[in-house]
């Protein structure tokens, strides 16, 4: 898992005040993300699971506006908090996606491309 640029503030490419971060404090850091990571990596993927059923129900003409609001509310979380775990590009991916699903037409017309977002949210996930 990559290091997210701050976490709880703390800036890891430079400090706020004028010394960086020590080495120890740093591997602390990135040891403490990753086992949130580790302990929280299931629910993220439920999240992705639920845009995928609603991606599939597009795609088979299913689709209902609850799944659309909670595919979409799925990917409003995770745009919010995969930054968290350094997955920064796993963000510009769920804000694509939210995007894409915010009005029912649209989501329709995108539901491949939206599925391919997903398959590189997924990877981008288990990398």
């Amino acid at each position: 898992v990559p290091l997210a640029g701050t976490i709880s503030g703390v800036n890891l490419e430079r400090s706020d005040v004028s010394e960086p971060l020590d080495d120890q404090l740093e591997k602390e850091l990135r040891e403490a993300v990753q086992a949130v990571w580790l302990r929280r990596k299931d629910h993220v993927m439920s999240r992705v699971d639920v845009i995928a059923t609603v991606v599939d129900s597009l795609l088979d003409g299913s689709a209902t506006d609850d799944g659309l609001a909670a595919a979409r509310v799925e990917a409003h979380n995770l745009a919010g908090a995969l930054g968290s775990f350094g997955f920064g590009r796993g963000t510009e991916i769920a804000e694509r996606i939210e995007m894409l699903i915010s009005d029912r037409e649209p989501a329709i017309k995108s539901a491949g491309l939206i599925r391919e977002l997903v398959a590189d949210l997924r990877d981008e996930l288990s990398s």
